[in-house]
């Protein structure tokens, strides 16, 4: 009788180690998949699932009118991936950020959107690449990229300017306010009005007439500095921060 128990007993913790062995799931069967969770499992590995974290994207909107950005000066943090619409309330304007490749232009009552990543810590300027009429110079504004630690990187004492046919090259910079800036101006020969150069707000008129570079400093003050061609027609910006 007691042989006959301990037979019984061996048989019923056979059968339990069996079934417990067939009832659990394989290791990358699809209850192991599940458990991941955030995961879902495709041809080139684990991609990210509806559950997974999704980067916050930050709405910007610049409204344009004639002649001024609202805002003008936008601060944004490095790494920060941002949606800039440009809204046109009056006249037809553009926004060009040449330093972060951002080219938009939009009718009169249209709005034109883009998205980019903001890189390098620094002030990068903008301004209305649209011939707007008589206050077309007055365009212009900042996208300042800080680092963690809300800095934003170093800026150059000297700024160098090329007139051409097709207007001033570059045409934004940054500088850091209340240090001397210089300026170096040369011209194309087909540069047309582009071979004098005009800071608005001061007294510095450079000529290229044949391709010489002429210079001239100041000290800007904490805002953003316009300079035009002859006609008013060219445009850049000097943005001090």
């Amino acid at each position: 009788m007691e042989k006959s128990f301990v037979v019984v007993v061996g048989l019923m913790v056979v059968l339990t180690i069996g079934f417990v062995f067939f009832a659990l799931p394989k290791a990358g069967g699809p209850s192991s998949e599940k458990a991941i969770g955030l995961y879902a499992r495709d041809s080139g590995g684990l991609a990210a699932g509806p559950a997974a974290q999704q980067l916050s994207v930050r709405e910007i909107t610049v409204e344009a009118t004639n002649f001024k950005f609202e805002p003008s000066q936008i601060k944004v943090r490095q790494g920060e991936r941002v949606r800039l619409t440009l809204k046109n309330a009056g006249g037809t304007h553009g926004i060009s950020v040449p330093s972060l490749g951002i080219d938009l232009q939009a009718g009169a009552g249209e709005s034109k959107t883009v998205e980019f990543t903001a890189g390098k810590p620094g002030s990068h300027p903008f301004l209305c690449h649209l011939f707007c009429g008589s206050g077309h110079a007055d365009m212009t504004g900042a996208i300042v990229v800080e680092d963690a630690q809300g800095n934003a990187g170093e800026s150059p004492s000297e700024v160098r300017v090329r007139g051409t046919a097709n207007g001033f090259s570059p045409s934004t910079f940054s500088v850091k306010a209340g240090k001397p800036v210089k300026i170096s101006f040369s011209a194309d020969g087909d540069a047309g009005c582009a071979k004098l150069l005009v800071l608005r707000g001061t007294d510095i008129k450079l000529v290229s007439a044949n391709g010489e570079t002429a210079e001239a400093s100041f000290v800007p003050a904490a805002g953003n500095h316009a300079f035009t061609c002859a006609m008013g027609m060219f445009t850049g910006v000097i943005s001090a921060s």
